[in-house]
């Protein structure tokens, strides 16, 4: 190798990078995409041809490439907290009490996944997820992906920063364009979170991501006394931060600012507020924190939160769009309900084009109807719902009319019913086509049987091919012809799996009015007991004609209106449940209770690295645990993810609920843990 192809690529390294700086960070390009594209073809032939001159922090590194080992998980040096959430201004005053006289630093709180970075002499040697706060998963391979993260810093310290990985609204809208309506992802932050778990870093690259530092955990830098400096000083080393968020469109105001904590600091947040709806990311919130870095360090930090910072959230985002019309929707249970159906419109990460209106006394209550304009609001992974009119349709005649339900079922035309008491009305047609359709939908669903590839399209098929109206038609199909030949082999699969599924499973699957997944895995928790009698008859009604005798039991654990509605239909259906018994679909012992984890309770947060969450769950069930969606006092064990959320997190703390790693769950469960490629789940 000659000097000169030495030199060359070296000049283009530092060329590259200075202008990656350039556009990603300083936002200031220098030369065209065209431009930068050739240079880097040039240097990545050089590269290939001098394999010799390889560099893991070299700007080719940004294609990503595969990861053969998959994630490991490393401990981090000093523990990654989370923070405490505040909510409004009597919150605020409480938790910064004693600090009147004490500078804060508001900055934006960015939804996305945090990570730790770690520089040797200015090179990037490591970057870590926040994982459980005690250890994350190494997933330096695809930081190297994000251009926004220095691979070189510009200047050659040893330093530990954190930040945030994100995805901008407008690097996620294109990537959603450019795949299947199938492979569309939710939103930027589970599709940010999600993104960094993947095991080629090569389709990380193709996503676009972002990045933005805020914090240093320790040995802080010769002369940065505050969180302001800090940031000030992170810019200087390339790293774009909360002070230097890309915006939308131009808007006066900065995206950080710091006052003193009193009087002012509610008008900064409301200042602040306004000004992150310029921005090209989400955000959910503002990160409060102690500017005084003495301050900080004496004030300490407790189990799981700093006491010098807190997330102040934001309430729910809401925006104006016309309703154009409402489809009324009949349920698995003959409920009928209104859903709007909007103008699109884009709300909190996501294009909103239905929206929940309850039912007939909600949509007089709001006075809205057809042709108006409404408000709409979404939190979080809430289910958007019209909360208000912000203004009549012009045609409208009188301002407080409002949309009407239908008197009839709009599916089988039966009349509806409404019971006393209740707010929703009835189609009390049990063969009505969209209760049936709904209830086999339901049945066959992950809160239910779990039949792998049985969509509303199979569903369908059932109904219109082999004349399925109830559960026990679907167990006593036996010829799939009229499916695909893949979807008849999962259908056969899957049909045999849930006659020796867990309990809960099978009592969800029959959608009893009032009991719901939870009372279903509460009641099979309680009563899975072992059934000893040699009756045939006695087998096939047990446990649940033996509810009634523990009948006090049930109403403790589920209530009483569910333990009615639980007999009520055990009483009328005891066709439907003997002829699932001809079929080999028994409601007896659950099959898993003695398994390594029988009598255990889980829940699961955050990106998993051994499968999809329902993967998991699965197993879980296999061994003879129940899974649930929200950490109660029932709870026994909340399994920590990557990126899990705070809310479990805090739900754990408060029953007491023992938290453990995935690698741990694995080990009660006996078994290796698998590392598999993913896509990101909450």
């Amino acid at each position: 190798m000659n000097m000169t192809d030495a030199q060359k690529i070296l000049a283009l390294r530092k060329e590259l990078t200075d202008h990656s700086f350039r556009y990603y960070v300083a936002n200031s390009p220098t030369i065209s995409d065209v431009e930068y594209d050739q240079k880097f073809r040039e240097l990545t032939v050089l590269e290939q041809e001098h394999p010799e001159m390889g560099d893991p922090n070299s700007p080719i590194t940004r294609v990503g490439c595969p990861t053969p080992n998959g994630l490991r998980k490393i401990r981090h040096k000093v523990k990654m907290l989370s923070l405490d959430n505040i909510n409004n201004a009597n919150e605020t005053a409480t938790f910064f009490a004693g600090l009147e006289s004490e500078e804060v630093i508001l900055e934006m709180k960015i939804d996305g996944l945090s990570l730790h970075l770690s520089y040797r002499e200015g090179q990037l040697v490591q970057a870590l997820t926040r994982g459980n706060g005690v250890e994350g998963a190494d997933v330096t391979e695809n930081a190297r992906t994000v251009h926004s993260i220095p691979l070189t810093l510009r200047k050659p310290v040893t330093i530990e920063v954190r930040g945030e990985v994100y995805w901008s609204l407008s690097s996620f809208s294109a990537y959603n364009q450019g795949v299947s309506e199938n492979d569309r992802l939710a939103n930027p932050r589970n599709g940010a979170s999600g993104s960094m778990m993947l095991k080629d870093s090569r389709e990380v690259a193709k996503r676009k991501l972002s990045f933005a530092a805020y914090s240093v955990p320790s040995d802080l830098p010769p002369g940065v006394t505050t969180q302001e400096s800090l940031l000030d000083y992170l810019e200087t080393l390339g790293f774009p931060t909360t002070m230097t968020l890309p915006v939308r469109q131009d808007m006066p105001g900065l995206p950080y600012t710091t006052c003193m904590a009193d009087a002012d600091l509610i008008p900064a947040i409301h200042h602040l507020d306004a000004y992150r709806k310029a921005l090209d990311l989400d955000t959910d919130g503002l990160v409060i924190k102690v500017n005084s870095m003495e301050k900080q360090r004496d004030l300490g930090e407790g189990e799981r939160a700093p006491k010098w910072g807190a997330a102040y959230k934001f309430p729910p985002d809401t925006k104006e769009t016309r309703l154009a019309g409402v489809l009324v929707q009949v349920g698995k249970t003959g409920q009928v309900t209104p859903v709007a159906q909007l103008e699109p419109v884009s709300l909190g990460g996501a294009v909103v084009a239905r929206a929940s209106l309850c039912n007939q006394d909600e949509l007089d209550r709001l006075g809205i109807d057809v042709g108006d304009y409404v408000l709409v609001q979404r939190s979080g992974e809430v289910i958007p719902k019209v909360v208000g009119l912000a203004r009549p349709s012009p045609t409208k005649k009188n301002p407080n009319q409002s949309y009407q339900m239908p008197k009839t079922c709009p599916c089988c035309s039966t009349p509806l019913e409404r019971p006393t008491g209740l707010v929703h009305s009835y189609c009390v047609n049990p063969e009505c086509d969209d209760q049936v359709f709904a209830r086999l939908v339901y049945a066959v669903s992950k809160d239910a049987l779990d039949i792998d590839g049985c969509g509303d399209t199979t569903v369908r098929q059932l109904m219109d091919k082999a004349s399925v109206k109830k559960l026990s038609d679907l167990f006593a199909i036996a010829d799939f012809s009229f499916l695909k030949p893949a979807t008849a082999r999962k259908m056969r699969e899957g049909l045999a799996a849930a006659k020796n599924g867990p309990l809960w499973r099978k009592l969800s699957a029959l959608s009893i009015e009032g009991i719901g997944k939870t009372s279903c895995q509460d009641l099979a928790t309680k009563f899975s007991r072992p059934i000893n009698e040699e009756d045939e008859k006695q087998k096939r009604l047990s446990p649940l004609q033996r509810i009634e005798q523990y009948q006090h039991e049930v109403e403790e654990l589920i209530g009483k209106v569910a333990t009615a509605e639980l007999l009520t239909y055990f009483t009328r259906n005891i066709e439907e449940l003997e002829m699932l018994a001809d079929c080999g679909f028994y409601f007896e012992e659950d099959q898993q209770a003695g398994g390594v984890l029988g009598g255990k309770t889980f829940c699961i947060t955050g990106a998993l690295q051994s499968g999809r969450r329902d993967d998991v769950s699965a197993l879980i069930e296999q061994n003879g645990g129940v899974v649930k969606g929200q950490v109660t006092k029932k709870v026994d064990f909340l399994v920590q993810g990557t990126g899990g959320g705070n809310n479990k997190a805090e739900g754990a703390r408060k029953h007491g609920t023992r938290v453990i790693s995935e690698e741990e769950l694995y080990q009660m469960m006996g078994v290796p843990m698998p590392v598999v490629q993913k896509n990101l789940e909450e």
